[in-house]
C-alpha cells in the first residue's frame, strides 16, 4: 500500500498540452492519434488537451476523410474503425458530386457519390426533366427502381426507353437504368474538401510525430510555435507548410500503408512526411522555413497497416546525400 501511494505522489499532476501550450490538470489529458484512428492508426499520444483534441483536432482529421486519394482507399480497402464497423458512407451534398452525360440530350447531369466499404456507389440525383434522363450504373435494375421510385423518380430500363415513343409528362423525374457498367473514363468525380484544414491536419500530425518520437520537451519548443498557431488558427506567422519535391529514394513507400517520417534538415529544421496508403506524400516544414534541403541528417520512420493495424517502427541515423531534387513530388 505504501509502495502505492509513493508511486501517485511522484506522477506529475500537471502536463502542457503541445498544441496550446497550457499547463492543465492530467484529469485533462487526452489520448490523441497521429494518424486519425478512422484511417486505421492505432499510433497515440499523451500529449494533447481535450478542448484541443475536441476542438482543433475533431476540425481538421475530419476533412481529411473527403481527400480523393483517401476518399477511395478508405473505400477500396474497406477500413474498419476500431469497434469493428466498417466506414460510413460520405454523403455530404456540397462536398461529393460526380457527373454523368446525358445520353439523350448531351447535356452533363448531376448526381451524388457514396462511398463505402462496397465501392464506389451512386446515389443517382436526377437533374433533367421530361426529355432529360440519367443512365444509371449498376447491375441490380429492380432495387434501383425502388430506392427511385421511393423519391417520385420514373425508372425505365434501357430497352422501355428505346422502345418508348412518347416522351413523359412535362416535370417528370426520370432515370434511365443501364445495366452494363459504364466505363469509368465517361464518369468523372469530383471530391472536394478545404486544403488549409488538410494541411493544418498534416502539420498537426507533424507535431504529435515528434512528440511521439522525441518527447513533448521537444514538440514544446519556441521554434515549433509559428506551426502551433497555424495548426490551431489557420494563420501562419511565417511560412511553415512546403509543398517540396522530395528526392528520389530518401524514403520509400509501402503500398497500402500509411508512412510518417520526420527528417532533420540543414540549419536544424525538421521536416515532417505523411505517406496515406503509399500513394499521397504530404509535406509540413515544423520550424523556420529554408529555401531548400541540401542535406538529410537523420530520420525517424513509422510505417501502419490501416487494415490490421500493425506498426512498423524503422529508426534510421544514415545521413541521406542529396545533390539535386527530383522534379516531381515524391
Amino acid at each position: 500500500m505504501t509502495n502505492e501511494i509513493d508511486r501517485k505522489m511522484d506522477e506529475p499532476m500537471t502536463f502542457t498540452c503541445i498544441l496550446c501550450r497550457r499547463q492543465l490538470p492530467v484529469s485533462r489529458r487526452s489520448s490523441d492519434h497521429i494518424i486519425p484512428d478512422s484511417l486505421g492508426c492505432p499510433l497515440t499520444i499523451n500529449d494533447v488537451c481535450k478542448e484541443c483534441n475536441d476542438s482543433v483536432g475533431s476540425q481538421l482529421e475530419s476533412e481529411l476523410r473527403y481527400h480523393f486519394s483517401i476518399a477511395f482507399k478508405l473505400s477500396e480497402l474497406s477500413i474498419k474503425s476500431r469497434s469493428g464497423r466498417d466506414p460510413s458512407f460520405i454523403q455530404t451534398d456540397a462536398r461529393t458530386k460526380a457527373y454523368m452525360d446525358d445520353a439523350q440530350s448531351g447535356v452533363r447531369l448531376k448526381s451524388h457519390v457514396c462511398l463505402g466499404s462496397g465501392g464506389a456507389r451512386q446515389k443517382i440525383i436526377p437533374t433533367q426533366t421530361a426529355s432529360g434522363h440519367l443512365i444509371v450504373e449498376g447491375t441490380d435494375f429492380e432495387a434501383t427502381k425502388t430506392a427511385l421510385e421511393k423519391k417520385g423518380v420514373v425508372v425505365i430500363s434501357r430497352k422501355q426507353f428505346e422502345e418508348e415513343s412518347a416522351p413523359p409528362p412535362r416535370g417528370t423525374k426520370m432515370a434511365v437504368f443501364e445495366s452494363r457498367a459504364i466505363p469509368k473514363s465517361n464518369i468523372c468525380v469530383e471530391t472536394g474538401y478545404d486544403f488549409v484544414k488538410v494541411q493544418r491536419a498534416i502539420a498537426k500530425m507533424g507535431l504529435a510525430y515528434l512528440s511521439y518520437t522525441y518527447g513533448p520537451e521537444k514538440a514544446l519548443l519556441p521554434c515549433f510555435d509559428d506551426v502551433r498557431s497555424y495548426i490551431r488558427t489557420g494563420h501562419p506567422v511565417s511560412e511553415v507548410i512546403l509543398d517540396y519535391p522530395m528526392p528520389a529514394g530518401a524514403w520509400p513507400s509501402k503500398e497500402g500503408w500509411h508512412g510518417v517520417a520526420l527528417f532533420t534538415v540543414d540549419r536544424g529544421n525538421t521536416l515532417f512526411m505523411v505517406d496515406f496508403f503509399g500513394c499521397s506524400r504530404n509535406l509540413a516544414m515544423l520550424g523556420p522555413w529554408c529555401e531548400w534541403i541540401p542535406y538529410l541528417r537523420h530520420t525517424e520512420i513509422a510505417y501502419v497497416n490501416p487494415v490490421n493495424r500493425k506498426v512498423l517502427q524503422v529508426a534510421s541515423g544514415k545521413a541521406h546525400s542529396v545533390t539535386s531534387c527530383s522534379s516531381d513530388s515524391a
